[in-house]
């Protein structure tokens, strides 16, 4: 497998001077990880798809983040849930029906994690004779210490 730069089709997550970015596709449950070294100018293809590490077995994700404190957080569009990586497995932090489709994370200065609801699973696109648009959530919650 070939490192190659996420796409909107791909959850992603590397932090500013981060060295590992960890990715997976959208509709995929494979969790990987690859050095950021190995994602420069002049490392060749080979190099990088050696480089290519499988993390974990998770689910289908929209979105990743990797806390301040470290810990990746995942969402389950399909579950109403987040959960983060505990070594090479998922645990979960959180579950709420009105977290539908979980999408995009960010982390407020006070270390509270924000996520959005984007109910795309309530879109046209999935359910015929659904409105236009479809109003979506911000939720925020503590992560663990």
């Amino acid at each position: 497998m070939a490192a190659s730069r996420p796409s909107p089709r791909t959850g992603s997550r590397s932090q500013t001077m981060a060295k590992t970015l960890y990715y997976q596709a959208l509709t995929g449950k494979t969790l990987y990880a690859i050095d950021t070294g190995l994602l420069r100018e002049g490392v060749s293809a080979a190099q990088q798809a050696a480089g290519v590490k499988t993390i974990a077995e998770t689910h289908v994700a929209d979105g990743l983040w990797m806390s301040k404190a470290g810990v990746l957080y995942i969402t389950s569009p399909t579950n109403d849930s987040i959960t983060r990586l505990v070594g090479d497995r998922v645990e979960p932090v959180l579950t709420d029906k009105r977290l539908r489709w979980p999408d995009t994370f960010s982390e407020g200065p006070d270390g509270r994690i924000y996520v959005t609801a984007s109910h795309i699973q309530d879109t046209s696109w999935f359910k015929p004779g659904a409105p236009a648009s479809l109003p979506t959530a911000l939720f925020a919650f503590d992560p663990a210490r």
